[in-house]
């Protein structure tokens, strides 16, 4: 029953979902295991056997659904202990059918020792496990929850500045050069007073959207704060003024257009771009970067004025 509850535990934790009946079925194994391990040395050996190998396939069971996770310290402790486990109970099942003697519970045989070690660890160090994967699931949300929005679950800031550290460096090894998109939506502030704020979250929400449907594969999207987004990746040399306006030209159509939620529906007219391709061996990514808000800046400048003409 303690086998099949710390699996039911494990797959919860990593919600992996059970079969609907699995609780009542572990019941009735649980159920069926103490009649047979009742008076265990008196019992014939095939019913001792039989209750190994369903521990053994409980445990099996659980090493597998913990091994389909990524490879972590204690996914891999977890799984070693496991896989340790059903290795035991198989070894002593084929020990016991062959020599019927040496499988009692006052037998001195080394099998017979290293069985009782082993279980009597396993109260210990399975806990243990589990509070050693929950631990390290707990860190991983908050450092994704500290690593990206809250709104649309894009990288935020602090992880595009880290990300252009990492394409700086990757960029110099490479002979690459680092390709920032720095985008503001315009009249974002009017599109907040005229339909509320959840609208205009919505909005956030599906420009994020569009925006990553036009990127490359290896391209990444950021939110760096209310109304700016940011779109980081690698590009070959040489650039120029062509490759430039075919990034734009891929990306502005997303934004334009017609969107339509719950709360009000409008035609928008799309965003302020500001684009650099920057050679790592020349520049920096805050040099980078604030070029490229730099000439969003301008593009939003001359948008004004010419709508003052």
């Amino acid at each position: 029953m303690t086998a099949g509850l710390f699996l039911s535990g494990t797959c919860a934790l990593f919600e992996w979902r059970l079969p609907r009946h699995f609780l009542p079925l572990l019941l009735g194994v649980a159920v069926v295991a103490s009649c047979i391990f009742f008076g265990y040395e008196s019992v014939p050996i095939h019913r001792r056997i039989f209750a190994r190998g369903l521990l053994a396939a409980l445990y099996g069971c659980h090493a597998w659904v913990v091994l389909r996770q990524p490879r972590t310290l204690a996914t891999r402790v977890t799984a070693g202990i496991l896989v340790a486990l059903v290795a035991l109970l198989l070894l002593r099942a084929v020990s016991g059918y062959l020599a019927p003697g040496t499988d009692g519970i006052h037998s001195v045989a080394w099998l017979q020792q290293a069985y009782a070690v082993g279980f009597s660890s396993t109260d210990v160090l399975l806990p243990l496990c589990a509070i050693l994967m929950m631990s390290e699931k707990l860190r991983g949300a908050l450092e994704h929850e500290t690593m990206h929005d809250s709104l649309n679950g894009l990288p935020n800031r602090r992880a595009v500045l880290a990300e252009l550290d990492r394409l700086f460096a990757l960029a110099r090894r490479t002979r690459m050069f680092v390709l920032v998109v720095f985008i503001d939506l315009d009249g974002f502030k009017k599109i907040n007073d005229t339909y509320g704020h959840e609208v205009g979250d919505q909005f956030l929400a599906e420009v994020g959207r569009r925006i990553s449907a036009g990127l490359r594969s290896g391209d990444m999207l950021g939110r760096m704060s209310g109304d700016e987004f940011v779109v980081l990746g690698l590009i070959p040399p040489p650039f120029s003024d062509t490759a430039i306006n075919a990034i734009r030209a891929r990306l502005t159509p997303r934004l334009r257009g017609r969107f339509a939620f719950a709360g009000g529906s409008f035609d928008y007219a799309g965003a302020s771009f500001g684009l650099v391709a920057a050679d790592p061996a020349a520049s920096s990514p805050e040099a980078t970067l604030r070029v490229a808000d730099q000439r969003m800046y301008a593009e939003k400048r001359a948008k004004r004025m010419l709508e003052a003409a």
